[in-house]
């Protein structure tokens, strides 16, 4: 704009400003280069998280995948929705510190072990303070595992104190939970993993997202697939979507 105003003001500066201008040009698409990379490094590195564990590989992707559908028929601005799902391809990215025998542990957990379990949203909401690119959502990575009536964890939020994207992570991250294999159990039908969500709704996950995930469930947009272990999103025609 400045060089177009120059070039009929002032036609001689405008070589004068081909300089400066070529240089703020070069710093916008290194720094965006830089932030692509820094996006796509943190979530390769929350993908390997997942991958230490064969029952959750490709949990995250999943979990941001429905979040990202929940947000959207809540009507959530864009920029929300791209917070939340970003959030949710990273938010298990504190169980880094949780050796992988336990992971994949069939039995049940002792105090000391889930304990030590209960640390990962802290650890990686600690970790993604570092990124400017995921800052915004810390608090849904750390909050992710709190529950409407307070009993959840790490800080025992209640209500609308756990913030919206983590709610919505919340109810993702427990319908993938549930309709996917883990160590202890296959995953469970479809008719159990609903009345669930059901009885779950305010009490330990926010009613208003559990409502708009059994809407997209229902028409059809996240289903059930065959596999069992394997939920989908699916696009208009019923085809399986891109997890991210």
């Amino acid at each position: 704009l400045v060089a177009a105003i120059m070039a009929v003001t002032n036609a001689w500066l405008v070589p004068v400003l081909i300089v400066p201008l070529g240089t703020v040009f070069v710093a916008v698409k290194r720094h965006s280069r830089l932030r692509f990379q820094t996006i796509f490094a943190v979530e390769m590195l929350a993908d390997l998280v997942d991958r230490r564990d064969p029952y959750t590989a490709n949990h995250s992707r999943r979990v941001a995948a429905y979040a990202r559908e929940i947000a959207t028929r809540m009507n959530l601005s864009s920029e929300d929705i791209t917070e939340i799902e970003r959030a949710g391809a990273v938010h298990d990215l504190g169980k880094i510190i949780i050796d992988r025998s336990l992971l994949a542990k069939p039995g049940k957990l002792t105090d000391e072990e889930w304990e030590l379990f209960r640390e990962h949203p802290v650890i990686g909401a600690e970790i993604l303070e570092a990124f400017d690119e995921f800052r915004a959502g810390v608090a849904y990575v750390r909050s992710h595992h709190e529950r409407i009536d307070g009993r959840g964890y790490p800080d025992g939020l209640t209500g609308d104190e756990i913030p919206l994207g983590a709610r919505i992570l919340a109810v993702a991250d427990g319908f993938d939970a549930m309709a996917s294999a883990r160590p202890y159990r296959a995953g469970l039908p479809p008719e159990v993993v609903l009345a669930e969500l059901e009885q779950g709704r305010g009490t330990q996950w926010d009613a208003q997202a559990v409502d708009a995930l059994l809407e997209l469930i229902a028409e059809g947009r996240i289903r059930f697939s065959e596999q069992p272990d394997h939920p989908v999103v699916v696009d208009g025609v019923g085809h399986p979507m891109p997890s991210l």
